[in-house]
């Protein structure tokens, strides 16, 4: 499982508690990557690549807006980031995911990009937030 750790805090209780859920949709697909195949995830798949989309929107929306209302110069650094986030993410091909090895790699694939992304992302870019005059 992958932990939101406190070196993952920005400081700024919203965009933690975000980044937190971001964890939690990290490891639900962690959860079925890990499991022994039993079931057709199909359907959890397309719903958690629904939800990282959707709730990604509405965290960047948030986490954008912040830096905005702040002037934060990262802003314009963070802005492709999200976008390549929530392209990549779309990316998925969720056409010809039937089978359940071809579930069992797009849900590796998708574990390995957000766990990469993710960590990368927050201890790299979020953590200066706030931080830049």
């Amino acid at each position: 499982m992958f932990e939101f750790t406190d070196d993952c805090k920005i400081g700024i209780s919203q965009i933690d508690d975000e980044h937190r859920y971001l964890f939690e949709l990290l490891n639900r697909a962690y959860v079925l990557v890990t499991t022994d195949y039993h079931d057709d995830y199909h359907q959890r798949l397309k719903d958690i690549i629904a939800e990282l989309d959707r709730y990604a929107e509405q965290h960047f929306t948030h986490e954008e807006a912040y830096m905005a209302k702040i002037r934060d110069p990262e802003l314009i650094l963070q802005r492709p980031q999200h976008a390549f986030f929530r392209e990549k993410i779309l990316e998925f091909d969720l056409a010809n995911i039937d089978e359940t090895a071809a579930q069992q790699r797009t849900l590796s694939d998708l574990v390995a990009f957000l766990a990469k992304w993710l960590y990368r992302h927050i201890l790299s870019s979020d953590v200066m937030i706030g931080k830049l005059p």
